[in-house]
């Protein structure tokens, strides 16, 4: 196998003291395990999950063995699930003060154009 300039074997992996790294050559860098995989959940337009996110943080503190063997999946789908209805309502508000602005918009170009 070839080396890179580090002195690392391209999709090498090694261990330090926390977590795993490993040696990508696509990238020519190292990547680290510890790295969040997701965005942040805890968030404050997610604050209606907060409850089910801290059950999911809780599950996955547990260790990698609760995570591989699937110990967190029943609560993930419920943070899914939360995260879903929350986005919808966000949306949904959303939505109705942009067609409040453009009701608001149409009145006062009417009002200019009566004015002109």
């Amino acid at each position: 196998m070839r080396r890179a300039s580090n002195n690392r074997r391209l999709g090498e992996v090694f261990a330090t003291k926390s977590h795993l790294k490993i040696f990508l050559p696509q990238h020519k860098q190292i990547c680290d395990s510890s790295a969040n995989m997701h965005p942040l959940l805890h968030t404050k337009e997610n604050i209606g999950c907060e409850e089910v996110i801290a059950l999911l943080d809780e599950c996955h503190a547990r260790g990698f063995l609760a995570k591989a063997t699937g110990g967190c999946n029943d609560i993930k789908r419920e943070v899914t699930k939360c995260l879903r209805a929350e986005r919808i309502e966000r949306t949904k508000r959303n939505r109705e003060e942009a067609i409040a602005n453009r009701r608001e918009m149409k009145r006062l170009f009417q009002e200019i154009d009566q004015n002109s």
